[in-house]
């Protein structure tokens, strides 16, 4: 993906780094962290990435941030597809989202990916699979203010249940 965007956005630097701990020296009036903080399994990985946003910003500075769920919207089972037709080639996605256990304390659940790819006439079935963290919105809002962050919830219809969250830095050095 690295090498993708940097063909598509020659001029924009593209540091690398864990997002949970990468200092990089210098402040921005904006930090958004999109689906990708998703991928955090534990309130450790969620409390790293928000020290990380609030070290990268100067007090009144703005971190959004996308989860995909949070435990109160995900409704246990979710499907989506997508029919995509460019130059010759069709790809299906087939997308099946469901809770890794019914433990209710788990912060984990797993979405299963299956493609179907049609490309001059052949066609060829690939998956993935991604396990996600799926935590209450009341943590999310403790973890952000414990890093300093005034935080509200924006709506933002990707689908029925999502919303952004949306903090202020209020104060540093925690």
């Amino acid at each position: 993906m690295l090498s993708h965007s940097r063909r598509l956005n020659p001029a924009v630097e593209h540091p690398v780094g864990d997002m949970r701990a990468v200092r990089l020296g210098r402040t921005f009036d904006v930090v958004i962290i999109h689906d990708a903080i998703s991928y955090m399994l534990t309130e450790d990985d969620l409390r790293g990435t928000f020290a990380t946003a609030a070290a990268h910003l100067d007090l009144g500075g703005m971190f959004i941030t996308a989860p995909d769920w949070f435990a109160e919207t995900f409704p246990g089972l979710w499907t989506s597809h997508k029919t995509r037709k460019k130059e010759g080639v069709e790809l299906i996605c087939f997308e099946y989202e469901y809770e890794h256990d019914p433990d209710p304390v788990d912060t984990a659940m797993e979405t299963l990916f299956l493609y179907s790819i049609r490309e001059r006439g052949v066609l060829r079935i690939e998956m993935d699979r991604h396990v996600t963290g799926l935590f209450p919105l009341q943590t999310w809002v403790d973890l952000m203010t414990e890093a300093g962050f005034a935080v509200k919830k924006r709506e933002y219809p990707v689908h029925d249940a999502a919303f952004l969250l949306v903090g202020t830095l209020a104060r540093k050095g925690t």
